[in-house]
């Protein structure tokens, strides 16, 4: 137990088959600062991210990853693997961006663990700001308008746009 003051809060879908076994190996394990919360909405699941330090989405395959983006704006240090497209937490600072291997998440999840709370705080702060520069409705809008324009005239794609 080297970090005896953390625990762990899953909310899950309660027709999950994967997520339905987590709660025998829970007990199998000994895991006593575990706590499996149903579907988690609206101001409950506000609540649960204003309650955390950190949000852990370890995953095969995301095409964008709503949780992720939810997850920084409400200023928490995101710890995700590459199936996710969030190589961003790296270079805006706000996170772990890790390979698929259990070694490398269990080496992010202890570097996280390990940080000072204002270091982590100020992670998450990180991440609401890129939240806010990149995907609030007026910077959407003004990246949709840039593509529309290119699209119509031509020229230069704009930043927003992978053109291969």
């Amino acid at each position: 137990d080297s970090h005896p003051d953390c625990g762990l809060t899953i909310p899950r879908k309660s027709h999950e088959t994967y997520g339905a076994s987590l709660p025998a190996l829970a007990a199998r394990l000994k895991l006593k600062r575990v706590v499996f919360a149903g579907p988690v909405y609206g101001d409950a699941k506000t609540r649960l991210y204003l309650a955390s330090h950190l949000f852990v989405l370890p995953t095969f395959t995301e095409n964008f990853g709503m949780a992720i983006a939810e997850a920084q704006a409400h200023a928490l240090p995101v710890i995700t693997t590459k199936g996710a497209p969030w190589s961003g937490l790296d270079s805006h600072q706000s996170g772990w961006w890790v390979e698929r291997a259990h070694a490398d998440i269990v080496t992010a999840l202890d570097e996280a663990m390990n940080l000072h709370p204002v270091a982590l705080a100020q992670m998450g702060q990180r991440g609401r700001q890129w939240m806010i520069s990149d995907f609030d409705w007026t910077s959407v809008a003004q990246q949709m308008a840039a593509a529309y324009r290119w699209v119509v005239d031509g020229g230069v794609p704009p930043a927003c746009l992978r053109v291969e």
